[in-house]
């Protein structure tokens, strides 16, 4: 298994195939025509986007993923995977899935929405629960397990956060 990790966003506008033959990670931006939105080449073919440039009479603008539907790439000194966050109104979803080698973790860190707290911090290493404890220093939640875990490929980290 390769020990290199390629990552791009959407606009590269590289095909299904080569993305699985080169296992490359493809993070997508949201494409905005007036006030219609979509994730890019998730919601939105390359097809559909150019017929929608010729026939739509709001002009396409970009952006990057937000805080409340964010997924990227991460890479650690042993091994690499996906990192991502989903945001609800009163509760905060992150999900570290490791794709290769392994990865030991005590603690983590996650901004909240401003003005938000965390009042319950629930982790799950390898679908078992375990303990936790947190503490906020402005708007950052500081998790610490109570005992390191490592997790190997294909095994995730997810941590649920109630606000």
């Amino acid at each position: 298994m390769n020990k290199i990790k390629i990552c791009t966003d959407s606009t590269s506008d590289l095909d299904k195939e080569t993305l699985k033959k080169y296992n490359i990670n493809m993070v997508p931006l949201s494409v905005h025509f007036g006030e219609r939105s979509y994730k890019d080449k998730i919601d939105l073919s390359t097809e559909e986007f150019y017929k929608m440039l010729q026939t739509d009479p709001d002009h396409p603008k970009t952006s990057q993923p937000t805080p409340e539907n964010f997924k990227a790439a991460f890479i650690a000194a042993e091994g690499w995977g996906t990192f991502s966050q989903k945001r609800q109104p009163n509760m905060q979803t992150e999900l570290l899935r490791l794709q290769w080698g392994q990865l030991t973790l005590k603690q983590m860190a996650f901004d909240l929405p401003a003005g938000k707290t965390a009042r319950m911090v629930q982790v799950t290493v390898k679908s078992n629960e375990v303990k936790v404890t947190h503490r906020m220093t402005k708007n950052r939640v500081i998790v610490t397990l109570a005992e390191s875990v490592k997790i190997q490929a294909g095994q995730d980290i997810k941590v649920q956060i109630q606000q």
